[in-house]
């Protein structure tokens, strides 16, 4: 009682629009960890064939050349879109209302990170499929005998940090949202354009959370289809590249539900109090007909009308396609 009492009652409202999400990553690590077995399997047969080749060939080259260009490429773009998003989640969460409203959050998605960067370090990827989609590339890179040790360290060192982020940005995406939510019922009457307001930023925060998990996704498809280059049989190309892609497309589709989860309650919440605040307004017109404003504004919640924050939440479920595309280019 006293710990609920110390927050305050606006934070217990914020939090009820992270539970969805949060709740969808969990579904959708757990889904993965415990039916994506095989794919530790399909590994250990890519590090043998890898490892078996005798001579590199110049077109077995020329293809990894490619694939490792497209992957940094990708790494780039990456970096590139994560610090523009990192930078408006973090103006953001300074946005908040008190020092403790920032410091929960903060703590929230930290400890989420921690939990998840913990169970990550120390459990051995033959027993976690998650983790082997990095011992996927990197073992059959490392026995191929093709690079470095000190060029497999730089790769290393890339991936970590891409781990990294990619364990923050999620639950900091999340509560990022919860924040934008936080303040509303700090007083008892709002007007139409608060709401407004919360809405344009709700609709920021999808859009690059939306960016990072696209570029997340095919980041994971080049990395995933690297080693592929020093396959010599077209058909074991194909039938490897139909695994990768359909595992990029799982977490695609995980991505899109989670952005969907804090999307969809957070948007109906803010479409239904600007209606109720045009009602209680001083604006006769808008009292009558209160659907007019929210359509102009791009508030009314409906299908047709969310068309544009529809696309953006199912891009990272689309995106699968395009990365296979760029893969592609590497065998031609």
């Amino acid at each position: 009682m006293k710990c609920i009492q110390l927050i305050p009652e606006h934070i217990f409202f914020a939090l009820r629009f992270f539970l969805a999400p949060f709740f969808t990553l969990i579904l959708a690590k757990t889904l993965f960890e415990l039916l994506a077995f095989n794919f530790l399997d399909l590994n250990q047969v890519l590090i043998q064939q890898v490892s078996g080749v005798q001579e590199i060939s110049g077109v077995i080259q020329t293809n990894e050349i490619k694939a490792r260009l497209l992957w940094a490429t990708s790494v780039m773009v990456y970096f590139f879109i994560m610090i523009g998003f990192g930078a408006f989640i973090w103006n953001l969460l300074k946005s908040s209302e008190t020092k403790l409203t920032l410091l929960i959050f903060v703590i929230i998605a930290s400890a989420i990170s921690v939990v998840e960067t913990s169970y990550l370090l120390n459990v051995e990827s033959a027993e976690s499929p998650i983790a082997s989609i990095f011992r996927f590339t990197f073992d059959a890179l490392s026995g191929s005998g093709l690079f470095t040790a000190n060029q497999l360290f730089i790769v290393h060192t890339t991936l970590d940090i891409i781990n990294l982020i990619g364990f923050l940005v999620v639950p900091f995406g999340i509560v990022a949202g919860c924040c934008i939510m936080h303040e509303i019922p700090l007083t008892s009457h709002k007007d139409a354009e608060y709401f407004l307001g919360r809405s344009v930023q709700l609709k920021k925060l999808i859009t690059g959370g939306s960016a990072v998990m696209v570029i997340g996704v095919i980041h994971m498809q080049l990395w995933l289809n690297w080693p592929l280059a020093f396959l010599g049989g077209a058909e074991d190309i194909i039938q490897l590249k139909s695994i990768t892609l359909l595992i990029c497309q799982y977490w695609g589709v995980s991505y899109s539900l989670i952005i969907a989860a804090l999307y969809v309650p957070s948007i109906s919440y803010l479409s239904n109090q600007a209606k109720l605040a045009l009602q209680q307004g001083s604006d006769r017109e808008q009292r009558k007909d209160p659907s007019k404003w929210l359509i102009e504004n791009h508030m009314m919640f409906s299908p047709i009308a969310s068309l544009p924050q529809i696309l953006t939440v199912i891009a990272p479920m689309l995106v699968g396609t395009f990365g296979s595309t760029l893969s592609d280019l590497v065998f031609y």
